[in-house]
């Protein structure tokens, strides 16, 4: 049913609907889901409504997701007053989120319903109910068609008081600006930062933006610290460190400040890049005209020197840490695992796992969350796979269970590989063994771990039967055919190593497809190598 619905085959998923042979209720509940959205999006409301039905008599609980479709449904083929009563009289208010509003006020919108989509914007506020940037989105969409220049008002300053006001979509901005320019409303500096923020989040090249800056100095406005910082953004999403970079020349030259976050623009674009050097200048410079760094500056330094060459730097104030501390900076999540990272890759082991084992009296960060995560560990056990350092990375899987965070595949994975560094490759069966029992599925790392066990032990006809086992699953085997044919020729098996030979020609990808997650072990140090 997924794949047919990702297809957009929505006949194909409904054929395919089989609840009755689904044991598990929340496996029954995802198919009516998927059968719902299939009918919905077929514009079947008798049907939508039949399959709702259903769900109730199977004791499948009605949830938010399941009311978005049925709304869907009317909303799309004209019924927006059903889709309005369904959802402010049949519902209570504790099940209409913004989602379902969302939903009705964007099908009234696309039939001309003006009045109703007002009508469920203050009913919304009157339940309490918080608007998202969808809200906001449709809000302005509304206001700028109806040209009432006084609610038009009323809703920017609303919206630009929100936390969601970064996020306003080219549709609802080009609509705001038209109605504002027909209404004599001036287009000030911060309503063409939310246009060039609009329109950076649909896509805009650099170049665009640039335009877009060039038109407000036409209208005698002076582009600010915000609108070059969105220029900047705009390079660094097109992977242009330069033309980041020389946009802090051109705020110099306009006599404006660059801001922190113009500075981070560029950081993070050479950061990209593994260039230390850039990130090292700028980070310099900025500090010499008196910005100051936040937590997204030294994410961006500690990025900088895990994309670089590990020899190339190595010493505790090239990564920032006394001016964080100078700062009072906290770890966010993201630094702390950044850094925990650069550790991992300078082979800096030990100050890795202190860092790791002082977790624990770091302070929670907002709601509550570890300030430690699975992806942080995982590029510990990484670094530990590397080194061969069996030891300490199961002593990081006991730590990553002792802080409630559950081994992922890619830490089971990295476990396996430290064995393998080792020359050890018996317990990897058992360690596959334990994965599964948990119900975590091995990946293709996961199998070319176990084909190199295969030829460590020996068993090079056992190593090719895996092979099958991941061809059967889709999955890439170049990272390890040039081991399996050298380890089958070394066994005499001739035969065997032109088999795979032979098959190995169908997979023409890079050695270096498994470094994507970790640094892995290879047995050799010639083409599969993947430390590269």
């Amino acid at each position: 049913m997924k794949k047919a619905l990702q297809q957009g085959d929505h006949k194909g998923a409904i054929n395919a609907f089989s609840p009755d042979v689904v044991a598990q209720v929340a496996e029954r509940r995802r198919m009516y889901h998927m059968l719902l959205q299939a009918w919905s999006r077929l514009g079947s409301v008798s049907k939508t409504f039949d399959t709702l039905k259903n769900m109730q008599q199977d004791g499948v609980v009605i949830g938010p997701e399941a009311n978005n479709h049925v709304l869907y449904a009317l909303g799309s083929t004209g019924r927006v007053e059903a889709a309005r009563c369904y959802l402010l009289g049949r519902l209570k208010d504790a099940e209409r989120p913004a989602l379902l509003y969302n939903t009705v006020i964007s099908s009234c919108l696309h039939h001309h319903r003006l009045d109703l989509a007002n009508q469920l914007f203050r009913a919304m506020d009157n339940h309490g109910v918080q608007r998202d940037a969808v809200s906001w989105n449709l809000a302005l969409r509304a206001q700028a068609k109806s040209s009432n220049l006084q609610d038009l008002q009323a809703t920017i300053d609303a919206f630009q008081r929100s936390s969601h006001s970064q996020n306003l979509q080219a549709r609802a901005a080009v609509s705001l600006a038209d109605c504002m320019m027909q209404a004599g409303f001036p287009l000030d500096t911060p309503i063409q930062n939310t246009l060039l923020r609009a329109a950076l989040k649909e896509g805009a090249t650099a170049q665009d933006i640039q335009t877009m800056m060039n038109g407000m100095r036409a209208q005698g406005l002076h582009p600010n610290a915000q609108s070059y910082t969105i220029l900047a953004r705009a390079y660094q999403q097109q992977e242009d460190a330069e033309g980041a970079t020389a946009v802090l020349s051109q705020m110099k030259a306009a006599g404006v400040l660059p801001s922190i976050q113009t500075w981070n623009a560029a950081l993070e674009t050479w950061a990209a890049q593994g260039n230390v050097w850039e990130c090292t200048m700028l980070y310099s410079n900025l500090k010499l005209q008196s910005a100051r760094p936040d937590i997204c500056t030294f994410i961006a330094l500690f990025r900088s020197l895990w994309a670089s060459d590990p020899q190339s730097i190595d010493t505790a104030s090239a990564l920032g840490i006394p001016d964080m501390q100078r700062l009072g900076l906290q770890h966010n999540k993201p630094s702390f695992t950044a850094l925990v990272q650069v550790y991992g890759r300078l082979g800096r082991t030990d100050e890795m796992l202190e860092l790791l084992d002082g977790s624990k009296a770091q302070p929670s960060l907002q709601g509550g969350q570890a300030l430690v995560s699975a992806q942080a560990f995982n590029a510990a056990l990484g670094a530990c796979a590397t080194r061969g350092d069996v030891t300490a990375a199961q002593r990081l899987i006991r730590q990553m269970e002792g802080c409630s965070i559950e081994p992922t595949v890619h830490s089971y994975t990295a476990l396996m590989y430290a064995h393998l560094t080792k020359r050890d490759a018996g317990p990897i069966f058992n360690l596959l063994k334990k994965m599964q029992d948990a119900g975590i599925q091995p990946t293709s790392e996961t199998r070319g771990c176990l084909i190199r066990a295969r030829i460590q032990l020996g068993e090079v006809k056992e190593a090719m039967l895996e092979t099958d086992t991941m061809e059967g699953a889709g999955m890439s085997l170049s990272p390890i055919w040039g081991s399996l044919i050298r380890a089958a020729r070394d066994a005499g098996l001739a035969e065997l190593a032109h088999a795979a030979q032979e098959r190995a020609k169908g997979n023409p990808a890079p050695w270096q497809a498994l470094a994507q997650t970790f640094t892995y072990y290879s047995d050799d140090d010639d083409d599969d190598d993947l430390f590269s």
